[in-house]
């Protein structure tokens, strides 16, 4: 049986190879390289084209892992990028998906739920993992949100009298 090839990119070196020996576990999955920056994993991914990339969101700057992301899947699009890190934030999940990350997993939540992660990722192709999807549907949700209570405002103004909007630029002003 084929293994599924992972990269780690994670510039803190120990948690990087606890990631790595935790995966190598795994009897179908084998992390063939470690990378410790963002240029580092663009190099591995072209050297040596992985099924999988373990990328931690931020290594050298705060927003590394989402670069390195972004250029691996334009130039790799069948790599799958699975986003590490250690906190939950809904503006850098709905950024890393839009990097092209396909999951976001969230350091503490332990050994098995990596290693099934991983084979998620790697049997589904279309996948999207469940922590962007509640965060996309929540962006989407408050942008509609937004949208409705703008046009709202628009129609409620449109529908003033003339001494209303006499008044309204008077209060503007």
């Amino acid at each position: 049986m084929e293994k599924i090839r992972v990269i780690i990119a994670d510039d803190f070196k120990e948690c990087a190879v606890y990631y790595s020996n935790m995966v190598n576990k795994s009897e179908n999955i084998e992390v063939i390289a470690i990378a410790g920056s963002a240029a580092e994993a663009i190099e591995l991914a072209e050297k040596l084209h992985p099924d999988i990339m373990l990328i931690d969101v931020q290594m050298e700057q705060s927003d590394s892992g989402i670069t390195a992301t972004k250029v691996i899947t334009e130039n790799f699009p069948d790599i799958r990028i699975i986003i590490l890190t250690a906190f939950y934030d809904e503006d850098i999940i709905v950024e890393a998906y839009l990097a092209g990350a396909v999951d976001y997993y969230i350091k503490e939540l332990g050994d098995s739920s990596l290693i099934d992660t991983i084979n998620n990722v790697y049997s589904n192709t279309n996948f999207i993992g469940k922590t962007i999807s509640m965060a996309l549907k929540k962006n989407i949700l408050t942008h509609k949100s937004i949208n409705n209570s703008f046009l709202y405002m628009i129609n409620y103004i449109s529908s003033l009298s003339k001494r209303e909007t006499e008044i309204l630029k008077m209060l503007l002003d």
